[in-house]
């Protein structure tokens, strides 16, 4: 559980694999959901995304 995924302050939320035992499509969803998105910054909510 995310505690960024319960805030009010998004306009939008996304779900993605976990990073830890799905790393591949992890990565796929990642690379993937970039392209079309323009992010300033990304902040990771937990050490695996953090590493990644």
């Amino acid at each position: 559980m995310s505690s960024g995924y319960a805030t009010k302050y998004l306009h939008h939320k996304y779900k993605s694999p976990n990073v830890r035992l799905e790393t591949e499509a992890f990565r796929a969803y990642f690379y993937k959901h970039l392209k079309p998105h323009q992010y300033d910054l990304i902040i990771p909510m937990g050490d695996e995304s953090a590493y990644f």
